[in-house]
């Protein structure tokens, strides 16, 4: 028995036992099962039997309310949970999870259906409103065979990454854990050495070791960006409070806490990887829909269309045009996926995303200069 099955205590529906929650999650699989033969999902869903989850539901007719609630599986893009009240469908949510690294995250979202199971007992559909890697929220014994969206192995794991740190221990740590996979990475003591690296536009991924003496790690983010730097950083700490800022820093993709583990680095990799796939190389991307060579003058046609979006999002993050800025954003999340450029879509909810929470132009540069670059590399 999993770590996953003793969360199960039941209280989420004091009509049910333990043994009877845990039947009723076994039926659900059992009901919802994909035939062995069937075409994979788009979204890998792991098994996340715990009840840890909070809902915060507003409510279609007003109001607020808060539950908590059972997981049962998760995916890049939604969540099942089981509560004790029914959910009106395209209710606003916000969904509160605990990461492996005992932290608690809000992810926000909409209910996309609620089924009766029985009695006041429901299970709510959750699509959430951006991305997020299901891996930081399952456990290592229910990883098999999701270790990325794309069910890829660890030995999969493919891209560059330059760490920066002055202590050699963790250097040779972070290769010992990357070891038999096929990750390249470069180390140096200090973010000034390595400016001419990102000249040569090869890297997926900054490291930073925050935690090191004598050095600021604000300001070696900041040097990374402006050496033009189009990929992902993450600041590598044990310090809760830095952790903490680092959340406010533009330039900061994400924190791994330490002391973490191989799972957890190489987790935090695979899905930055696919996050980044084109961002941080020349090569320009084709349609998923090119092999069809009817629809050849339809994607000319499409590909102008968002290089030419490039040129006005560039414009516009200069002059902090933020109206025409958003009115980009949502012409191409609208419009990337239908045809054939779904990176297009996801990259413009993401900028979407961050310009509605922060108001600001100059603190979404980063997301909004990623969505120009994949758009000025478009081909058909």
């Amino acid at each position: 028995m999993s770590a996953a099955h003793e969360h199960l205590d039941g209280k989420l529906a004091p009509c049910l036992s333990k043994p009877q929650l845990t039947a009723l999650l076994d039926s659900c699989e059992r009901e919802t099962a994909v035939p062995p033969h069937a075409e994979r999902r788009k979204h890998v869903r792991g098994r996340r039997r715990m009840c840890d989850a909070t809902l915060a539901i507003e409510h279609i007719g007003g109001g607020n309310s808060a539950i908590r609630c059972c997981t049962r599986n998760i995916s890049a893009w939604g969540i099942s949970l089981i509560t004790n009240v029914f959910v009106h469908p395209n209710s606003p949510l916000k969904v509160t999870l605990v990461r492996n690294d005992g932290e608690e995250e809000v992810i926000e979202g909409r209910a996309t259906h609620c089924r009766h199971l029985r009695a006041k007992i429901h299970e709510v559909g959750v699509n959430f409103a951006i991305k997020i890697n299901p891996l930081f929220f399952l456990q290592e014994e229910d990883t098999d065979g999701i270790f990325t969206q794309d069910n890829q192995k660890p030995e999969g794991l493919n891209g560059w990454v330059l760490y920066i740190s002055p202590s050699q221990s963790d250097i040779s740590l972070f290769e010992h854990y990357v070891k038999g996979t096929d990750v390249k990475f470069k180390a140096f003591e200090r973010a000034g050495l390595a400016i001419d690296e990102f000249k040569k536009g090869m890297y997926d991924v900054v490291l930073i070791d925050a935690d090191a003496p004598d050095t600021n790690p604000a300001d070696s983010a900041a040097a990374i960006r402006e050496a033009d730097f189009l990929g992902e950083l993450f600041f590598l700490t044990a310090d809760d409070r830095l952790a903490a800022a680092a959340g406010a820093n533009s330039n900061v993709t994400d924190v791994l806490r330490k002391p973490f583990s191989p799972l957890s680095l190489q987790t935090m990799l695979a899905s930055s990887f696919e996050r980044t796939s084109g961002l941080t190389k020349s090569e320009e991307f084709k349609s998923s829909l090119s092999h069809d060579a009817s629809l050849a003058p339809l994607l000319a046609s499409y590909v102008k269309e968002v290089q030419d979006l490039a040129i006005t999002l560039d414009k516009c993050i200069a002059d902090d045009d933020i109206d025409t800025v958003r009115t980009s954003c949502l012409r191409i999340k609208g419009t990337g996926t239908s045809f054939g450029f779904e990176k297009l879509s996801e990259l413009a909810q993401t900028a979407l995303q961050q310009l509605d929470a922060s108001c600001s132009v100059a603190e979404s540069h980063s997301q909004l200069r990623h969505l120009a670059v994949m758009c000025r590399k478009a081909a058909a």
